[in-house]
């Protein structure tokens, strides 16, 4: 195995646009109403989704963002991502073999909306592949 030394500062930057990227991904600017509309939930269930406390979500998805960086990073030294096009690459492969195999079962067992599903794993393959431009270009 390689000895991969981790740049903490790329790892927190990536971490912290996901939410940035997040953040305009489902917002009504883009995705938002769509995604909102397609999640299967009563217009009161919406309501009360807005209202609930974000601190634990934020929280909880900052430290996953943390965690997918720090993975991401080990992934970007061992390939030696120097570059967007080999930034995108990884980005393609990590989410067509793990995101969009994972996710599809909410789709087939769980009869989850479809619009959903490719919003959510849209969004992932632009997370991984900002991450990987970040975490490759600053290491």
């Amino acid at each position: 195995m390689f000895d991969v030394t981790v740049n903490f500062w790329a790892v927190v930057a990536a971490a912290v646009t996901s939410f940035i990227v997040g953040s305009v991904w489902y917002s009504p600017m883009m995705f938002g109403d769509v995604w909102a509309r397609n999640l299967g939930k009563s217009p009161g269930e919406l309501e009360r989704m807005k209202k609930a406390p974000m601190a634990t979500p934020v929280v909880g998805m900052f430290v996953g963002s943390l965690v997918m960086a720090y993975i991401l990073a080990h992934f970007v030294t061992y390939l030696n991502v120097r570059s967007l096009a080999d930034a995108f690459l990884l980005a393609f492969w990590l989410w067509l073999g793990f995101i969009v195999t994972v996710s599809i079962s909410a789709v087939l067992f769980e009869h989850r909306s479809k619009k959903v599903f490719f919003i959510n794993i849209a969004f992932q393959l632009v997370n991984l592949f900002v991450a990987s431009v970040i975490l490759g270009l600053w290491r």
